[in-house]
């Protein structure tokens, strides 16, 4: 949502970037109708976004249209996360995990150099985040880069949410749902054992979330572990966002884009 109050949502349909309107299924801009973008992540305000694809980090400007930097133009990068401060952002890539300056453009530190990291979720405190790869489900410290604890050493994670209470988050990878303790390392519920999860989105209480996985898009109970209700047995699902009224969301994937209520 920008600063004017209009709901706008960019998607990734195919080879194109456009930015569209929830409401009316317009397409509001076309971006670029060339490369594979994996990732994408919307600075504070909603001016400008980063987009990740085979070869190229990019930065946007919303409204114009406009590349305003590429920060690099090899690798291929799946995940990318600002932080609190909009200043920064971690982008995951095949082999790196890397900390940028928005506005320099300068890498500023350099994580690890092995995985493919696929889902990255910063921590409300902006002070630590986590990190989702093939075989890998780490905690990572921001400012000294130090890896804080792994949680699982198995499994590829394509998708971490962070619940608001900050203590903990959901992570989905091939064949499993999880939640996990962030200060523990424990997990504390798995929701299932089947299919390939790769987009979660917390609804605003906390208390439910939305999961995407191949074949499936499905409303859970946090708490309880219950699957409240499914919305379609159909399609690979890699993008959720819940919009601002809270009573809707999007999920795109390889049938198409679509909005759907929440109940």
């Amino acid at each position: 949502m920008n600063p004017t109050g209009r709901i706008k949502t960019l998607i990734i349909p195919l080879l194109t970037l456009v930015l569209i309107s929830p409401d009316s299924g317009l397409i509001l801009k076309t971006y670029t109708k060339t490369g594979n973008h994996n990732a994408i992540a919307v600075l504070p305000f909603g001016q400008k976004f980063i987009t990740g694809s085979i070869g190229y980090l990019d930065l946007w400007d919303v409204e114009s249209g406009e590349k305003i930097r590429t920060y690099t133009n090899t690798g291929s990068h799946d995940a990318i996360a600002i932080l609190p401060d909009g200043k920064r952002f971690i982008a995951g890539s095949t082999g790196y995990l890397d900390l940028w300056d928005v506005e320099s453009g300068n890498k500023i530190r350099t994580y690890t150099k092995t995985g493919s990291h696929d889902a990255i979720a910063i921590l409300p405190d902006g002070k630590r985040f986590i990190a989702g790869s093939t075989g890998y489900l780490d905690l990572w410290d921001v400012e000294s880069g130090n890896k804080i604890r792994t949680y699982t050493k198995t499994g590829s994670h394509d998708a971490i949410a962070i619940l608001p209470d900050g203590k903990r988050f959901i992570a989905g990878s091939t064949g499993y749902l999880d939640l996990w303790d962030v200060e523990s390392g424990n997990k504390i519920r798995t929701y299932t054992k089947t299919g390939s999860h790769d987009a979660i989105a917390i609804l605003p209480d906390g208390k439910g979330f939305i999961a995407g996985s191949t074949g499936y898009l499905d409303l859970w109970n946090v708490e309880s572990g219950e699957k409240i209700r499914t919305y379609t047995k159909t399609g690979s699902h890699n993008a959720i966002a819940v919009l601002p009224d809270n009573k809707r969301f999007i999920a795109s994937g390889s049938g198409g884009l679509h909005l759907w209520r929440i109940d």
